[in-house]
């Protein structure tokens, strides 16, 4: 099993408003993930809050939302964390960074769709 890749997909979100540590409340998403290697599948949940300085398109970027918390989820596997392990804090998402395959993919997608 060591040898097998990890494969994860989201099965289902919920938006909600959380209750936060200070009693406030904050709009975030759980997304409901798949997790599987070899013969082993693990079912876990990723709540994401988009961080405050996030752009209105990354906000509203349900796609990528959903494929931040799944790399969330593989950089916490790279880094020795296991499903077994318990749940994951929350995740933060913050605009793509320049130059990311997924800062391209929406530069790409706004130029198509303003003829640039």
């Amino acid at each position: 099993m060591p040898d097998e890749q990890w494969q994860a997909r989201v099965t289902g979100t919920l938006q909600a408003h959380f209750i936060q540590p200070d009693g406030k409340s904050r709009a975030g998403t759980d997304f409901a993930v798949e997790l599987r290697r070899g013969e082993a599948t693990y079912n876990l949940m990723v709540r994401a809050y988009v961080g405050d300085t996030a752009s209105r398109s990354t906000r509203g970027d349900t796609q990528y939302q959903a494929q931040t918390a799944v790399e969330y989820v593989f950089d916490r596997l790279e880094a020795g964390w296991m499903p077994t392990d318990g749940e994951l804090p929350p995740v933060t998402i913050l605009d793509p960074r320049p130059g990311s395959p997924a800062a391209e993919q929406r530069r790409g997608f706004f130029a198509r769709l303003f003829g640039r």
